[in-house]
């Protein structure tokens, strides 16, 4: 569980997500064409793998993005509030255009099992970066001192947020794909 100072963090995080979920869902049908094209382009290698190279393409990639938008937050929280935003517009797209072409039960059925872990995931890393930008802010600014805390986002970033990520991509490459097979 996170620490309760993250609190306002989470909120603002989430927050933001779900704006930028709307701002997606929301965005001309064109755009979300092009952008649902170039990604099922960039993860179309994907279906020539195993579930296990899925499984750790899947792994790999949410690890290396959550631990970047972690540590690019001590630039004052730019990097995990565009990361976030960039993330929660893009899946808007992707809900909004398949909802023109499958239902939102099918969609739901894609997303939920392994959404459900990797969406807290990447707000729990969002939230301690936006936080480690606040206190590298109050550090610059004030002079405040957070060098007993400097590990803390660190350490939840392995204790939660990996874990979650690793049940989430077990579940996206191995339980996913029979669930689509099953009833889509």
């Amino acid at each position: 569980m996170p620490d309760k100072f993250l609190k306002p963090y989470l909120y603002v995080v989430c927050s933001l997500f779900l704006l930028s979920l709307c701002i997606g869902f929301l965005t001309p049908h064109q755009v979300q064409q092009e952008i649902t094209k170039t990604l099922l382009t960039y993860f179309s290698p994907l279906q020539s793998s195993t579930q296990l190279q899925v499984f750790l393409k899947i792994f790999l990639n949410n690890y290396i993005s959550t631990l970047l938008s972690l540590l690019i937050g001590l630039l004052f929280g730019i990097g995990p509030v565009l990361f976030l935003f960039i993330n929660g517009y893009v899946m808007g797209n992707l809900v909004a255009f398949a909802l023109t072409k499958v239902s939102a039960a099918k969609i739901l059925l894609a997303i939920v099992p392994h959404g459900i872990f990797e969406v807290p995931a990447v707000i729990i890393a969002s939230s301690y970066g936006l936080w480690w930008g606040v206190k590298n802010y109050r550090k610059v600014r004030y002079n405040i001192s957070f060098r007993y805390t400097f590990h803390l986002p660190l350490k939840r970033y392995l204790n939660i947020v990996v874990p979650l990520l690793v049940v989430g991509a077990f579940i996206e490459a191995y339980i996913t794909p029979f669930l689509i097979r099953a009833f889509i």
